[in-house]
């Protein structure tokens, strides 16, 4: 439908031979035959496009299509009363959590903007869901917003947490306990001290950082430079960077260093 109702728009501006010709080789403008068929003279390219608009009227005036949104709208409704309320989002409302909000329910690269201290609107170029709302825009106060996601059963995700910090210091035992996040268990991995530039020359893929095992912090991880054979047989090594600002050792990188 959004595919659809763009197509149509774009048709409107495009009206001369030369422009007709260039977007017939465009799939989401229409059939991927008519290229051929007005390139082997079958078509003019007015034709062509008149067989595109109709092709996309045709989606948008589609009882089916409409019958099978109301169907799949009517179930998923439904499914929802049947597992229960979603609980009603109580936090602040910004154009960012509403363009998340209409676009996970099928609006196409929507725009939201804030109108005033409790007016928020959402904007698209192809009209809005059904069961948001009718035309290409709305207008909702931050309770109307709220009042519509939860009918919608959308609850807005979780914030995640910071990550740890990334600490470059010194393991006097050589080595540093990460978590292995394959296995899930802890793993022991030699530290390797490296410059700046030397690190940054390694592959953007084989570089990243690895939790410590007391999930406090993350160390910079990178194949281990010092191995003796094949690159790739390399395992893992924390990274010490020489040239860039040194911090403490951890507690508990010191606690653990103490006990073995």
């Amino acid at each position: 439908m959004n595919t659809a109702h763009k197509a149509l728009a774009m048709w409107d501006k495009l009206t001369t031979d030369n422009l007709i010709r260039m977007a017939l080789g465009r799939s989401d403008l229409c059939a991927y035959n008519l290229y051929s068929v007005v390139e082997r003279g079958e078509m003019t390219p007015q034709e062509a496009r008149e067989k595109a608009m109709a092709g996309a009227r045709s989606t948008i005036e589609s009882g089916n299509l409409s019958r099978w949104i109301m169907h799949t709208l009517n179930r998923l409704s439904y499914e929802r009363e049947m597992l229960g309320k979603v609980p009603r989002f109580e936090g602040e409302i910004t154009p960012t959590l509403l363009q998340m909000f209409v676009r996970e329910h099928g609006a196409d690269t929507p725009k939201g903007a804030k109108l005033d201290d409790d007016l928020f609107s959402v904007e698209c170029d192809a009209p809005l869901p059904a069961h948001i709302a009718q035309g290409s825009s709305v207008e909702l106060s931050g309770d109307e917003w709220r009042d519509l996601m939860q009918s919608c059963g959308y609850l807005p995700p979780a914030k995640k947490d910071a990550k740890p910090p990334i600490l470059n210091f010194k393991a006097a035992s050589g080595t540093i306990s990460v978590v292995n996040p394959h296995r899930r268990e802890a793993e022991n991995l030699p530290q390797v001290e490296m410059t700046k530039a030397e690190y940054a020359k390694v592959y953007s893929e084989q570089r990243g950082t690895r939790l410590s095992t007391c999930g406090g912090f993350r160390v910079r991880i990178a194949p281990n430079p010092k191995h003796e054979g094949p690159r790739y047989m390399a395992g893992w090594a924390a990274i010490l960077i020489t040239d860039q600002k040194h911090h403490d050792t951890p507690e508990s990188v010191k606690d653990m260093e103490a006990a073995a």
